[in-house]
């Protein structure tokens, strides 16, 4: 075994349980014998996917902290389940742990929560191992309250967007009885709950009394601390930190509760606050900073929200939003703690160019938190519209759903929308100052992943529009897409069609995937595109990207191909953040602004 990580420690504190939710893994090695056979050597063995390609077959493992014996726990566990995010069961009888389906491959669990998975017990006394629930959907982070009487987990469909609404379920320990604490919400209109978007809950989410559960979760374009009261089932949303737009759970222990929050113009910061479970959740939290909170006095921002024109056949002209940050003079900014509607605009004399930049995905969001690379391009002199399009998260269940074979066209009108709307009100709103004054004539396209997908359908569909492009590990051709991602299925699913490991491409298929694709367009591209991909991506082949760059050079189109040996998907290394970004702005500031590295 190699990388065994402890969990959580038995309360007689003897013995440890061992392995840790997918990010390591307690895994089994192979014998001694089978590695050294000829023949058998460079088999292959299914992994985990992007970033997690080093884990293949976890187990779980007990610790004797006394005599340092390790033990495998091989019995019982079902064929075919491989084990993950276990915790101590009450009276320390047993395991309980989230258990993924062995499938005839394995798709990528990284950024999917999807994955046909089960609640399990192993019950030590019996040998036993149980599902607890249903063994038809997809779980994560069980959590056992303090009184050791209540689980309760997330849960949500086995199948379509990667990301979803979820579900809190709770059980009864004793009576192993499971009800639905928040359930899915199809419909939020421009004020209501969404429903719970969270990627898992924090590892002690509940409060002293047992009766309460918090957890981060996005509520349209802000991340929100959400406290969910298990026998009301009603959630209200808690007051965040001073200055702070968005905030994440990062503890929950003896009703003391540790965020990181944070604003577009605020850098994070740590914050602490008790929450009095005798008193309203919402009125009782007295937040104290734990590191520094300033403000940047040179960045405003503001939310704003579209009615989708291009409208779905079933859900209609659904709700989307948008942020807009920008540089503003800080010695003529106002010093404002009353929220959006107080933020200065820039006072500039000339209008700023701006850049659309669509989030990756396409299910998740841009929220109202400190974004490095959106301050950075502001701080360069350009304003940055993120926009959280059709199929982001924390909008309801039916906005999610409603992308799903609309990838290439419901996406794209929206963010052609969000951008002419900014770029009217911003005219409108010249003498009130409600908006910066930004350039129409100087745009620019920005993304990566889905992101770089939209932009490239961006510079496609709209030829002459943008003026410069930068697309990151982008998806270009969903054709060729299909056999080298290690999620298949994500190309199926987003373009309406349904997913089974057995399905092989026929040409119907093809010509929909080539007529959903950014390559399809690339014969109208006349915008200088810059496109950087990372050799380690097992998400978005580095292919992909270098395909739109072969279309583009060999049509005399200006681009350049920047390629990251080392990076996977994220490209997050801090050498090629910090060169990749300056490669942005000097490319922006080439072709939008006219700006030579010279110069």
């Amino acid at each position: 075994m190699r990388d065994i990580c402890c969990t959580l420690p038995k309360r007689n504190s003897q013995r440890m349980c061992l392995t840790l939710p997918l990010m390591r893994l307690a895994e089994r090695a192979p014998e001694t014998g089978e590695a050294k056979s000829v023949g058998k050597q460079y088999d292959s063995v299914e992994h985990f996917g992007e970033q997690l390609s080093e884990y293949k077959r976890p187990v779980l493992c007990t610790l004797d902290v006394d005599s340092e014996v390790v033990t495998v726990l091989d019995d019982g566990i079902p064929n075919g389940v491989l084990p993950t995010e276990p915790c101590w069961a009450p009276d320390d009888a047993g395991v309980v742990f989230v258990g993924y389906k062995e499938l005839p491959y394995q798709l990528g669990v990284i950024y999917c929560n999807q994955r046909p998975s089960a609640i399990y017990y192993l019950d030590f006394r019996s040998g036993e191992c149980a599902v607890i629930g249903h063994d038809t959907r997809a779980v994560s982070s069980p959590r056992f309250s303090p009184c050791q009487t209540q689980l309760v987990w997330l849960q949500n469909e086995p199948s379509g967007p990667h990301k979803q609404c979820r579900r809190l379920i709770w059980c009864d320990w004793a009576t192993k009885d499971i009800r639905f604490i928040i359930d899915f919400v199809n419909h939020a209109g421009s004020a209501g709950f969404p429903g719970i978007y969270a990627d898992s809950l924090p590892s002690r989410c509940w409060s002293s009394n047992c009766r309460t559960v918090v957890l981060s979760s996005i509520n349209r374009s802000k991340d929100c601390l959400l406290a969910i009261d298990v026998r009301t089932k009603i959630g209200e949303l808690l007051p965040l930190p001073p200055d702070a737009s968005s905030a994440k759970v990062l503890d929950f222990h003896r009703d003391w509760l540790v965020v990181e929050a944070s604003a577009p113009d605020v850098p994070p910061f740590i914050a602490a606050g008790f929450i009095d479970a005798s008193k309203p959740l919402t009125s009782n939290i007295k937040w104290t900073c734990l590191t520094d909170c300033f403000k940047l006095n040179d960045i405003a921002w503001r939310v704003k929200q579209h009615t989708a024109k291009l409208a779905h056949p079933e859900f209609g002209n659904q709700l989307f939003e948008s942020i807009l940050v920008w540089p503003v003079d800080s010695s003529k900014k106002k010093d404002s703690k009353k929220g959006d509607e107080e933020k200065p605009a820039a006072i500039t004399e000339l209008p700023l160019p701006l850049i659309a930049f669509p989030h990756g995905g396409p299910n998740t969001s841009f929220t109202a938190t400190y974004m490095r690379y959106v301050c950075g391009l502001a701080r360069c002199g350009y304003a940055v519209l993120v926009i959280n399009y059709r199929g982001s998260l924390g909008f309801g269940k039916s906005t999610v759903d409603s992308l799903l074979g609309g990838i290439g066209e419901r996406d794209v009108s929206d963010c052609i929308q969000a951008v002419e709307e900014t770029l009217a009100e911003s005219a409108s709103s010249a003498d009130n100052s409600a908006l910066p004054r930004l350039d129409g004539e100087k745009l620019a396209a920005f993304g990566g992943s889905h992101g770089g997908f939209l932009g490239g359908h961006l510079i496609g569909q709209r030829p002459g529009m943008f003026k410069a492009a930068v697309l990151r590990n982008p998806v270009i051709n969903l054709a060729t897409m299909v056999g080298g991602s290690d999620i298949p299925d994500w190309v199926y699913e987003q373009s309406g069609l349904p997913f089974s490991h057995d399905r092989l491409l026929d040409a119907e298929t093809l010509a929909l995937l080539w007529s959903k694709s950014p390559l399809s367009h690339a014969s109208k591209v006349n915008t200088p595109t810059l496109v950087a991909v990372g050799l380690k991506d097992l998400r978005v082949p580095p292919q992909q990207g270098r395909e739109l760059y072969r279309a583009l050079r060999a049509r005399n189109v200006p681009t350049r191909l920047l390629v990251c040996p080392d990076d996977c998907h994220p490209m997050s290394s801090v050498p090629v953040q910090s060169s990749v970004f300056v490669d942005i702005v000097l490319w922006f500031n080439r072709h939008v602004m006219g700006v030579t590295e010279e110069a």
